[in-house]
Formats: structure tokens, C-alpha cells, sequence
């Protein structure tokens, strides 16, 4: 379950917080599907389908890295935003007990976006 989402307009820029309420599933064949919603007042419609899509993930577990693979949406992310928290970016992530913390990188390796997953049982 979602807990938490933030984008970061740019480098050293104070976090955008996003309000989203989202259900993120895997399993043990590198499976992965979103579903969510934002709840921000006025977003446009697009950026809904952000936070619903499926596909597979590619881990290295020594870098703590993962890249989304053959992954199946209803909008390119970039289209959206224009910017670099697209599907293709690789992402960083960490686990703290139940708490999966996952951040978008540019080119540069800087986070462009971070969510927050709790997991549930």
C-alpha cells in the first residue's frame, strides 16, 4: 500500500508531495502491477493512468537497483510530465522491515521522484 509520494521538480528542489492513494503488487517471478489514484485537486486525468501499469522488473540486488520491463499502461509518463520520472528510468530502492522505499533517477543517478510502500498482508 502506498504510503507516501513525492516528486522533486529539480535538483536540490523541496519536495512536491503528491496525494495518492495506490496498491503496488509483485511476486516471485518479477511480476509487478499499480493501481492507483491521484488525489490532488485539478490533476489532469493523464496523470492518473501514471499509477496504473504492469510489466516486469529486471533486479540487481547488490546496487539495490531495478528497471521496469515490457511495461503495459494507458499513458507514456514522459508525455505526461515531460520530464525524466518515466517508466524507462531505473529506480532505487530500500527495504526497512515492511517499508519499501522506492526512488526514480535521472541520468545523473539524482531522485526525481519517491514513493513510500508499506507491505500487507
Amino acid at each position: 500500500t502506498l504510503v507516501s509520494l513525492e516528486t522533486y521538480p529539480a535538483p536540490g528542489a523541496a519536495p512536491v508531495v503528491v496525494k495518492a492513494a495506490a496498491v503496488l503488487t509483485f511476486d516471485e517471478y518479477g511480476n509487478i502491477a499499480i493501481g492507483g489514484r491521484d488525489a490532488t485537486a485539478n490533476v489532469p486525468e493523464a496523470a492518473n493512468t501514471l499509477l496504473n501499469f504492469s510489466g516486469r522488473v529486471a533486479i540487481d540486488a547488490n546496487k539495490q537497483l531495478l528497471a521496469l520491463q515490457d511495461m503495459q499502461g494507458n499513458a507514456d509518463p514522459a508525455a505526461v510530465f515531460n520530464d525524466a520520472r518515466a517508466l524507462s528510468r531505473v529506480r532505487k530502492y530500500e527495504f526497512v522491515g515492511d517499508v519499501m522505499t522506492m526512488s526514480t533517477l535521472d541520468a545523473k543517478g539524482q531522485a526525481t521522484a519517491k514513493a513510500t510502500w508499506r507491505r500487507t498482508q
